[in-house]
């Protein structure tokens, strides 16, 4: 049986079903050989042949553990190559909650320290983390526009919604400036 080579390279789902099928076929095949020469060997009286079938014996019977190899390779790479990418997922989505946190929490705060006195703010800034903290246990968290997050913690938090200013940078993100940087001053 003559070896294959096969490269391990980020595969789509049907060229991963091909070498799944193809080593599978591989493997049938092996399987096959190896009985038929299994059973020539045995039923041979020629000492000659004898050698010559347990020689091929053993090849074709490295070759079906090559591919049974070949196999297990084959899924550990793919399961890693899963596991790798679910990590990465993980960790672009929590990136993204952590910015959409500091976002909010930055149009927020900045509302607070220019409504509220010192002590009033400290509470509304405690009340404001417990908040984002909650939202942020939902899978929607940030799929919503970032200027509705504030809007509606500034709603919950009892500051105008009338001081509230959220405006766009030319990139189209949220700059969530509002009213001046005076709070910079307080903290």
């Amino acid at each position: 049986m003559p070896n294959v080579l096969f490269l391990f390279v980020p595969v789509t789902d049907d060229l991963a079903d091909q070498q799944d099928h193809a080593l599978a076929r591989l493997l049938e095949l092996g399987l096959a050989a190896a009985e038929k020469v299994q059973a020539r060997l045995i039923a041979t009286e020629d000492d000659a042949l004898l050698g010559e079938l347990s020689l091929a014996l053993n090849r074709a019977s490295r070759n079906v553990r090559q591919t049974i190899a070949l196999q297990n390779k084959v899924a550990r790479d793919r399961k890693r190559r899963d596991h790798e990418a679910d990590v990465l997922a993980a960790k672009a989505d929590a990136a993204r909650v952590a910015h959409r946190r500091a976002q909010v929490k930055a149009g927020v705060e900045r509302l607070i320290w220019t409504e509220a006195e010192t002590d009033e703010a400290e509470r509304l800034l405690d009340d404001l983390d417990d908040r984002i903290d909650e939202a942020a246990l939902y899978d929607d968290f940030t799929a919503e526009p970032v200027e509705a997050h504030i809007a509606r913690l500034c709603a919950d938090l009892g500051l105008s919604p009338d001081d509230l200013r959220v405006r766009s940078d030319l990139s189209g993100r949220p700059a969530a400036a509002y009213p001046d940087d005076a709070w910079r001053s307080s903290a």
